[in-house]
């Protein structure tokens, strides 16, 4: 939530936010309860967050799980927590293929990708090449590699940010390198630049939204970026790989039933009769999803 966004609910004793949730099937606008809120931005209170966000607004993490319950077409998070990396996408994802594949798809997902996946569109802000489907999205989440320093340009109030040199982090043997383009206001330049470490590997990983894409000149158009800590890299990859890989299969699904194929949902199936378990961003047990 940035600064003068209206957090608080008419009364002024909870906290209460209207936010956007997207994943690979479209977005949706909801309200987030405090409890959720609190969660999110890691603080204890709502004295403190009011604080944080006065000082330089509050970046709400790129990867969570969240629990949403429905009221007359109202969405409400009441439960959310930032994403573990160490919790995998299991098998057990599958068990809501057929419901996932009957939902339409919308040019307003979020779509996790490779970055040579990433193509530009006239009509859509990128295309996401999961085998033979071209998938239109809003933003794609991606793993950036950095071992160059952003380059910092005035720009009106704030900065013009380019970072040379960024590669896809998910790919070991690709030689590829874009330049990272984004702007920040001087708040928001600390959570925006993809300066590697000074001493060690020189490496730095973030998960990042890309909203653009030039692939004749090799330019990323940058929303928002978090830093992965090096002892998370190994983890994030390999949930990140997984989640390419369950959604190209619900594309590859979801185009077999739109056009009359593929597994048809029985009346009785419903999101609600899947396994649950304890952990909000955890997956019931099961294999790992392959990928």
């Amino acid at each position: 939530p940035a600064k003068e966004q209206k957090v608080l609910t008419n009364d002024g004793d909870r906290l209460w936010i209207i936010a956007k949730m997207a994943d690979c099937t479209g977005a949706i606008t909801l309200a987030l309860r405090e409890r959720a809120v609190l969660s999110l931005a890691n603080v204890p209170d709502k004295e403190q967050f009011l604080d944080l966000l006065k000082e330089d607004g509050i970046q709400f993490p790129l990867m969570s799980s969240a629990r949403i319950v429905l009221k007359d077409a109202q969405g409400i998070i009441v439960e959310a927590e930032e994403q573990s990396f160490t919790l995998q996408p299991t098998m057990a994802m599958s068990e809501l293929s057929s419901y996932v594949q009957s939902i339409t798809r919308r040019a307003d997902a979020t779509l996790p990708s490779t970055l040579k996946a990433l193509t530009a569109s006239a009509h859509y802000r990128v295309l996401v090449a999961s085998g033979e489907v071209m998938q239109p999205c809003e933003r794609a989440l991606v793993l950036l590699k950095s071992t160059k320093r952003t380059h910092q340009t005035p720009l009106g109030d704030g900065f013009r940010l380019t970072t040379p040199g960024v590669q896809c982090g998910l790919e070991e043997t690709e030689m590829a390198t874009y330049e990272a383009v984004g702007t920040a206001t001087n708040a928001t330049l600390k959570d925006f630049v993809l300066d590697p470490p000074k001493t060690g590997e020189r490496v730095m990983h973030a998960l990042g939204l890309v909203v653009g894409v030039d692939v004749k000149t090799g330019k990323l158009l940058l929303e928002q970026i978090q830093p992965v800590r090096p002892e998370d890299v190994t983890h994030a990859r390999d949930l990140l790989s997984r989640l390419i890989a369950w959604s190209a299969t619900w594309a590859i699904e979801s185009r077999k039933h739109s056009s009359g194929g593929g597994t048809k949902r029985a009346a009785s199936e419903v999101p609600s009769a899947t396994r649950t378990c304890r952990r909000l961003s955890a997956c019931p047990t099961d294999a790992p999803f392959p990928y």
